[in-house]
Order: structure tokens, then sequence, then C-alpha cells
């Protein structure tokens, strides 16, 4: 197909149990002018052949097949594959699947309101349910939508419809030799530049919890997820100016290392270093959620150990939200 609506990207490596149900799902869908970019990354099962299968009954599947170098590099050749491609793009996980209207209904709100990203809710099943995550951005900037990635958006590129030409015209690129939280430093750089987001209060992309239960970026150990971490904070130091780093950015520095100390994974004297950037000025911010987490982390880090503040710190964050849902939902009776 030649300049369909929709392109989707599916970087896909060993998918084989679960690839047919995500395929299905697009063949589903109600909007038929979209293509699909599947880039097969060097999988040793079945999953190339699959593809192919599927690609012979529908013209719409475009294959190809590159040597493994991590999700990074499969969704960056797959976004070289744009030009010619559709206005739009979305990037879709294997293991994941999705609701038949969702790119009709995505693609209606884009051309309705002219925005370069449109993101919308998601369903997150586990084994025992399935729940709704509400992703309103609050914002139609993306600056707006920047500081709401930060302090509680997704990060994810599967619920957020883009405008093809963004990754061109704004020089958007995968960060090379990174496969994991690699779409959030895709989502960081291209809400840098964005001028118009919308916001689609309606859940279509199922995040699958379960099936793929050692996928390559969750089967790591806990010290290279948490250098993995680091290093994706790091770069969003590097890559945000100045001007961007709201108490939402510094909430989210705060909350990557209560993740890293709850593992303990990182000696005391890495994780001062990752930390000490975070300003004392935070303390004095008018939000007490915020002022609540940092002190928590200020205080009983000193006398206790660090595992034992973040068991604290998750128990206090815990109760918060739960006294937060009582009160929201008392509120709506």
């Amino acid at each position: 197909m030649n300049n369909p609506k929709i392109s989707v990207i599916m970087a896909v490596y060993n998918a084989e149990p679960y690839l047919c149900r995500c395929l299905d799902s697009l063949q589903a869908q109600t909007l038929a002018d979209f293509d699909v970019i599947f880039v097969d990354d060097g999988s040793t099962d079945a999953s190339l052949a699959i593809g192919q299968e599927y690609a012979l009954k529908d013209s719409r599947f475009r294959i190809y097949h590159k040597e493994n170098g991590g999700v990074s590099s499969a969704r960056q050749f797959g976004v070289n594959q744009l030009p010619g491609g559709g206005k739009y793009s979305i990037h879709l996980d294997p293991d994941d699947w999705v609701e038949p209207t969702m790119l009709e209904r995505l693609y209606e709100k884009a051309e309705q309101t002219g925005a370069e990203m449109v993101i919308c809710d998601f369903y997150q099943n586990t084994v025992r349910n399935q729940s709704i995550r509400k992703q309103n951005p609050r914002s139609e900037t993306g600056e707006g939508a920047l500081r709401a990635l930060f302090q509680r958006l997704h990060g994810s590129l599967w619920n957020k419809l883009i405008e093809s030409a963004c990754y061109r015209d704004y020089a958007i690129r995968f960060p090379e030799g990174l496969d994991y939280c690699e779409d959030y430093l895709v989502n960081v750089q291209l809400l840098q530049h964005i001028r118009k987001v919308a916001y689609l209060p309606e859940a279509f992309y199922h995040y699958d919890q379960y099936s793929n239960q050692q996928p390559a970026t969750r089967n790591e150990d806990s010290k290279r997820i948490d250098t993995t971490r680091t290093e994706v904070v790091r770069r969003c130091r590097e890559m945000v100016p100045d001007s961007m780093k709201g108490w939402q950015y510094q909430l989210f520095e705060v909350h990557n290392a209560f993740g890293i100390i709850n593992r303990g994974s990182m000696p005391s004297s890495e994780f001062r270093d990752f930390f000490k950037d975070i300003p004392f000025s935070l303390l004095a911010h008018p939000h007490r959620y915020y002022t609540h987490t940092v002190l928590t982390l200020l205080v009983i880090h000193g006398p206790l150990s660090r595992r034992q503040a973040a068991s604290i710190y998750h128990g206090y964050m815990s109760v918060r939200e739960s006294v937060g849902r009582l009160i929201r939902t008392s509120n709506r009776v």
C-alpha cells in the first residue's frame, strides 16, 4: 500500500506463542487503510514465518528481517521505513493486542484536532483481571504532556498515535544500546517539539502482563535493570532543557531512585552520586505530596537501611493512594 492513513510498527523477536493473537486483532480493524511494518529482529523461532504467512494473504503486511540488534534497533528500523507509509504511525508490541476500533478512533481524533500526537487510555491485563489505565495528560501542548509523562503517564508508544513526519522533522531516534524504557526516551524527545497533543478518553490497547513472562527486558538481573534505569535518568538530564525540569521531572528522578534502592543493587556511593542533582528547593514546593516524597527519602534514609527506607516509603504511598481512591469515590456519590 502507498501512503495509507496509518502505519503500525511492530518490532518482533521470538513472539511465536502469542503473535497470531496480535496480528489477528490488526486484521479485525474497522479502519482498513493501514499497513503493518513487521520487523523481525533475528528471531530463532517461527515468528518470521508467521509474519510471512500473513503477508501472503494480506498485502498490508510489510515484512522485514534483520540481524538481532535489540528492540531499539528494530523499532528504529521500522521508523526508517515510514517514508511512503502512513501519515500517522503507532507502535505495537507482539505480545499485546488491540480492540477493532483503535486505529479508526485514533485517526478520527487526530484529523479532528490537528494534533501531532493523540494519547488514549489502555487496558492492563493480568492473569486475574483487566483494568483500565487512564492517561489524560491534562494539557494540549507538548510541554504540558511532557510534564505529565514525568509525573504519571505511561512511557509507552503503543497508546500514542504520532504524525509520522515528527520523526524526521524533529530528528527523533531510538537510543542505541538501550532496550529498556527506550520508548520513554523517544516520548521525551517528541514532546519537547510537538505543538499540539489530543487526548481520547477510551481504551483500545491490551497491555498483556501474563503471556510473556520472560521477555528480554524482564528476565535481567536487578543490577542490570537498575543500571539501565540510571542511564535513562542520565539521558533525560542531558536532553531535557532546564526550563522544562519542573517538580514533575524531579518526581520522576525521585521515583526512579526509590525503585533502585528498593532492590539494593546499587552501592550507596553510586546511589548518592546518582541522586545528588535533585535540588533541595523541591522541599519548598507547595504540593505536599511531592514534599512528603522527598522528605521520606531524605529523613528516613539516614537512620535506616536503604531497603527499610524504601519499604516505609512504598507503604506510605500505598496507603495514601488507597485513601485518595476512597475520597474520589465518595465525592462522586
